[in-house]
């Protein structure tokens, strides 16, 4: 649908952009005129860019060489319909073989990846490139889409830009080819067995599409699509894992072939179906479309469609939003840093917000924080226009109006929830652990039905090794600094940490250190005033306030910043995430001992993987609910001690350089503890700092008599202590007395 004159203001980087958009008008019109019936007149001349046209109106305004009289009736072509008929039933056959894992482990991630490359083949190339012209493309950058929008078998890319083109000018009109208003069904997969109305006939011979046919790799694979679906869409998917991994040629058809296809095939069909029928339409309430963000994930980035109807020249077919939902845009930004892409055109700021309050239905009012700049709390607000208050003000004093002498003085009280400390959620973390969670839920399932013995120890060592990492490592050595390691030491802790799957070392300090600072305070990352809700769940799943991110960046790394082996796992994290903790646990069951694809993923990752993540936040979390001193809330929690064998909470709070995080405890209720002891009994850990049961006495006395802060008084007690300690006193099996 194409927005309104007033509103299509493209970019400076095409700024002959209305020009062109003028030029397009004016011969549309001059067609108009040509075409009219004798006597209608100008009359029946209307706006081009009139976004809520009816197909009565659409009728009238352009001459049609088909009886009107007659009601048009759609007639099934059988050939396309039994091509749909067999291609949705291959899906089936397909996916059985998916779920009941006959496919081989490599076939998954070809078609996964697949049905990726070719998605981006129709959204940055048929539909944002060739139908929109949005931005423009230089010949390899043309090439690479092209070649990937044949493998999605979606025709020719002229004769889906030429539909597509028609779609948008006449949206919800007879003259639609997926015309929405004629039902889900007809919208989604019914138009392409069905008999086209004869108004959409019409209308393709009137939309412009010389540009593509000056494209000599557009008329290329028009020419040659034929021998190209078969080699291409058929021929390279089925025969690829059958040559090079020995998949069954079976079911690399079905699969590779039939699923892959129909999946790519109905998620373009949820672009003409459901993001027309359900959703939001913050830019024009007038139209059809709407923005829709399940089909935004699925169509990479093409579900933002009341803004796309409005505005469809934008490169990024929406306003708002990251990559993550807009992989599209991603792409096309990729390629144009390496200037493959130029010419992206876009729409101003100002423009989008004028079109949305003139049209919209009020959402983008209510989600868009600028949008509210001109709204108030009440009486009071500095934010209330000069000439309302003066209004206000030369009302009569109301009679019964008497000063509250609880009420301070001044203006308005302070709200005491700060901006600043806003959390909003992090998206991709959100939806990362919801799928983390059912699959880690599925892998219990696996564990006792589909697992060998040895992928069981497997899975256990691997866990073991990342709470390790995390607790002897990033928390009792790079964050407290309880005790000194040797390069080999250090490099092993490194390696176990990167198993646990929590962010670079760096990264996981810092935000720690920011924890013991901000301890019980709403500045705390980790909600520790909060409840056992917050602390477990949404401190994980939650971006940093604009007061957070400041904090943090105060904190002093320095110690880490002189690391290599920390700063060198800081460059290379994501490079040693996919090897150490995606490839190895994965790999590893699949070519050593032959397990099963279900065990390697299900168990070996998903269920490691949330073990571990669940295991290390209950140290932020579970002291809120069990604990030995029922007065307050965070305490010491012996169920968290016999969990993650890791510290007393309201100790290690007071005494954070204790490298046994805890004043009791022996080998088998604290195995961080004992694994740091034996480094030391090897000689690869030094300089164990620690505090007898003597000293914690002598200060907390010290504390009462004096009345100085508990931290304090521990600290020189411990102080005092350390130089009488023996020089092997990590070899003793029980809690220093």
């Amino acid at each position: 649908m194409a927005p309104n004159v007033s509103d299509s203001v493209a970019t400076d980087t095409d700024p002959n952009a209305s020009s062109v958009l003028k030029a397009n008008t004016d011969k549309d019109t001059v067609w108009k005129r040509k075409h009219q019936p004798p006597g209608s007149g100008e009359s029946t001349i209307n706006d081009q860019n009139n976004n809520s046209s009816s197909s009565t109106g659409s009728q009238s305004d352009n001459h049609c060489d088909h009886d009107t009289s007659v009601p048009f009736r759609a007639q099934i072509r059988w050939p396309d319909f039994f091509a749909q008929l067999f291609v949705h039933v291959g899906f089936l056959i397909g996916l059985y073989y998916l779920v009941t894992f006959r496919a081989k482990f490599y076939t998954y991630l070809w078609t996964l990846g697949l049905v990726w490359a070719t998605g981006l083949g129709i959204t940055a190339g048929a539909h944002r490139l060739w139908s929109h012209k949005s931005y423009k493309a230089r010949w390899p950058l043309r090439v690479l889409l092209m070649f990937l929008f044949t493998i999605c078998g979606q025709r020719d890319a002229y004769t889906w830009a030429h539909d597509h083109r028609v779609h948008h000018k006449y949206s919800e009109t007879d003259a639609d080819p997926h015309n929405a208003k004629r039902g889900f069904f007809f919208a989604h997969v019914g138009w392409v067995f069905l008999t086209p109305h004869p108004e959409v006939v019409a209308k393709r011979k009137i939309i412009d599409m010389s540009d593509l046919e000056a494209d000599p790799i557009v008329m290329l694979q028009r020419r040659f699509y034929i021998p190209l679906f078969a080699l291409l869409v058929i021929g390279l998917p089925v025969l690829v894992p059958w040559y090079c991994w020995g998949e069954q040629l079976a079911v690399a058809f079905w699969v590779c072939f039939t699923f892959r296809f129909t999946t790519t095939l109905n998620i373009a069909f949820f672009v003409n179906s459901v993001a027309h029928m359900f959703g939001n339409k913050p830019y024009d309430k007038s139209i059809s479309p709407v923005e829709n963000l399940a089909v935004a994930i699925a169509a990479m980035g093409e579900g933002w469609h009341n803004y796309h109807h409005v505005f469809p020249w934008d490169y990024k077919t929406s306003e708002l939003g990251s990559y993550l939902f807009n992989v599209t845009t991603g792409f096309i930004d990729c390629f144009a840093r390496v200037g493959w892409a130029y010419d992206r055109k876009s729409v101003p700021a100002e423009v989008v917000a004028r079109r949305a309050a003139k049209c919209g239905d009020g959402t983008r009012f209510l989600t868009d924080e600028y949008a509210h700049q001109d709204a108030v709390w009440g009486y009071g607000d500095q934010d209330i226009p000069k000439e309302d208050m003066d209004a206000i003000a030369q009302q009569p004093a109301s009679t019964d109006s008497k000063p509250d002498p609880a009420q301070p003085s001044g203006s308005a009280s302070v709200s005491s929830f700060s901006r600043d400390t806003k959390r909003e959620a992090s998206w991709p973390s959100v939806l990362f652990y919801i799928h983390l969670n059912i699959l880690g839920v599925y892998g219990i399932f696996v564990l006792f039905s589909h697992t060998s013995l040895i992928t069981c120890v497997f899975t256990f060592l691997l866990t073991l090794c990342g709470i390790l990492g995390v607790t002897a490592g990033a928390h009792r050595l790079w964050a407290h600094r309880t005790y000194q390691a040797t390069p080999l030491l250090r490099f092993t802790l490194m390696i176990f940490q990167t198993l646990a799957g929590q962010g670079s070392i760096y990264d996981w300090v810092r935000l720690h250190r920011l924890h013991h600072e901000k301890y019980r305070t709403v500045d705390d990352p980790y909600y520790s005033d909060k409840d056992f809700l917050h602390a477990q769940v949404f401190a994980n799943i939650r971006k940093l306030s604009p007061k957070q991110e400041k904090l943090l960046a105060t904190v002093d790394m320095s110690d880490l910043e002189s690391d290599g082996i920390v700063m060198f796992q800081r460059r290379f994290y994501w490079l040693l995430y996919v090897v150490l903790f995606v490839l190895l646990p994965i790999n590893a069951p699949l070519e050593y001992w032959g397990d099963t694809v279900q065990a390697a993923i299900f168990v070996a990752f998903s269920l490691r993987y949330l073990i571990v993540l669940n295991v290390s936040w209950l140290i932020n979390s579970a002291h809120f609910v069990w604990g030995l001193d029922k007065s307050h809330k965070q305490s010491d929690s012996n169920m968290v001690f016999l969990v993650t064998k890791s510290y007393w909470p309201q100790y290690h709070y007071l005494l954070p350089f204790d490298y046994q995080s805890g004043e009791f405890g022996n080998y088998g209720s604290g195995c961080t503890t004992a694994f740091i002891r034996i480094c030391a009994a090897t000689g690869q850990a030094t300089n164990l700092q620690t505090m007898t049961t003597e000293a914690v006495k002598r200060g907390l006395t010290m504390a009462v008599d004096s009345g100085k802060p508990i931290v304090e008084c521990l600290k020189q007690a411990g102080a005092e202590d350390m130089c009488n300690l023996q020089r092997e006193h990590y070899l003793q099996n029980e809690r220093l007395h």
